[in-house]
């Protein structure tokens, strides 16, 4: 009965990671449970794969799922709009299609990122999601702070499944609730 989120990261390859975030007798939980990696093949449409990925693995719960992308997914080009026009009209999202006009600024939503795993104590990540457990381990930072990418070249620079957990925190822990102005909101006491 808790609502599914997926965080999708929208580039080359496809990242999407699948959460929830939910209150219960214990306090506030944040659970990783799966990710789904899908590479681009030719005459195959990576949403639509995603699409029917989730239809296959999630029937029961579809009519609560959320998505938070990013913002490429809302760019002026036709195969962006093609991916959400193609999402929201799968799962009829409306609101519960979350996508930012931009992406947030990569040195804040990091500082969110590291805030939140840090402090919240009730946070897990499934091992099977190695793509994200990778990512969080390797991706590496340039003298400023910001992620080092370059899809082309090493797997620690790709950094697609961090961006979807830095797209999804930026939405749930930031621009829905800020969690550094009511931490205690998220059962974080400092």
């Amino acid at each position: 009965g808790i609502p599914l989120l997926f965080w999708i990261d929208f580039n080359v390859e496809l990242a999407c990671t699948v959460w929830q975030i939910y209150r219960d007798s214990e306090g506030h939980k944040i659970r990783g449970l799966r990710e789904i990696k899908i590479k681009p093949k030719e005459h195959t449409a990576s949403t639509q794969v995603l699409i029917d990925w989730i239809k296959s693995e999630y029937p029961n719960q579809l009519h609560s799922l959320c998505m938070t992308t990013d913002a490429t997914g809302g760019q002026n080009t036709a195969a962006s709009k093609s991916n959400l026009y193609q999402i929201r009209k799968a799962f009829n999202l409306n609101r519960r299609l979350q996508t930012p006009s931009i992406n947030p600024p990569q040195k804040d939503s990091i500082e969110l990122v590291n805030y939140v795993l840090y402090h919240h104590k009730n946070l897990l990540i499934d091992p099977s999601m190695g793509n994200l457990i990778f990512d969080l381990q390797n991706v590496e930072k340039d003298d400023d702070g910001k992620l080092i990418k370059d899809s082309r070249n090493k797997e620690a620079q790709k950094s697609d499944f961090a961006d979807s957990l830095r797209y999804g925190f930026n939405y749930h822990f930031y621009l829905l609730k800020n969690i550094y102005d009511n931490p205690s909101h998220f059962g974080i006491t400092l």
